[in-house]
């Protein structure tokens, strides 16, 4: 499917990792097969922690239940966000090809493969691909994280252009920011209490979700830095970064608190609605 003369090369691979804490989990591990969720267990989910003092998962015990909800999951993941031929949340797909494996916590994980329809008609005559930044460690072995005090000239219009994979196709676009809502002018900007009550709580399952903490025993083990490059420096925008050899992906919002590598909390990512 990723030959040349098939799809050519996707454009995003799409995670989907089973939560051990979903609510249709809670409720068969608390009320047996196929009970039905609370309200409660409905929210719980988003916000629980699995206890120090557990070692094993409870759903280890409840194997079916697991891959049924799994599955059900996944099924309504293809149906809502990869619709060939329709706008969704993550952009126009073409295609998808996935796979499901087990993780060594034995939660089964899906890699999902997916081509975007191709904007060529509405690229300019003049686009020009979007230049990288430079490399400044040249003669480092390896990759290594770019230095936080290099500066990133913001792109200025009318030279402005989108990312090399948003211009050429029809994807949403990725951002590495947290959701800060609009809220100046009369009334919040628009918002009433009932929405920002919402994006609170949005706000504060992104955080637990979404934002990654160092740990010794992870991304620090035999490790002075993190293998992640967390944390990252701002990014006036989208680009490809020959230091990391990676996509420096744009977060512009700095954070004003100084905190150690083991206590620095940095958004990985999350997909922006069109």
């Amino acid at each position: 499917m990723s030959d040349d003369s098939e799809l050519g090369l996707m454009q995003a691979m799409v995670t989907v990792t089973h939560n051990d804490s979903c609510p249709e989990m809670l409720a068969a591990i608390r009320r047996g097969p196929f009970a039905t969720p609370t309200e409660e267990e409905a929210i719980e989910y988003l916000l629980k922690r699995k206890p120090r003092e557990r070692t094993r998962p409870a759903f280890e015990q409840h194997s079916v239940e697991h891959v049924l909800s799994f599955q059900r999951r996944v099924y309504h993941m293809k149906k809502k966000f990869m619709v060939r031929g329709k706008q969704t949340p993550l952009g126009v797909a073409e295609d998808w090809w996935d796979r499901t494996e087990e993780q060594m916590r034995a939660a089964l994980h899906a890699h999902t493969l997916v081509w975007f329809e191709s904007r060529a008609a509405e690229i300019d005559v003049g686009w020009k691909k979007l230049h990288a930044i430079e490399r400044t460690l040249a003669h480092s072995v390896g990759l290594r994280q770019r230095p936080r005090d290099q500066t990133i000239e913001p792109l200025k219009e009318p030279m402005y252009q989108e990312d090399n994979m948003y211009h050429k196709a029809k994807v949403a676009r990725v951002v590495a920011e947290m959701a800060r809502p609009f809220v100046r002018g009369a009334r919040w900007g628009g918002y009433g209490y009932e929405h920002l009550r919402i994006a609170k709580l949005a706000r504060a399952i992104q955080t637990r979700l979404y934002l990654h903490n160092c740990s010794t025993k992870y991304c620090l083990q035999n490790r002075s830095t993190c293998r992640f490059f967390f944390p990252w420096p701002h990014m006036p925008q989208q680009q490809y970064d020959l230091n990391m050899e990676r996509v420096a992906l744009q977060r512009r919002c700095p954070c004003h608190r100084r905190r150690s590598v083991n206590q620095c909390r940095r958004a990985r990512w999350y997909v922006q609605v069109l």
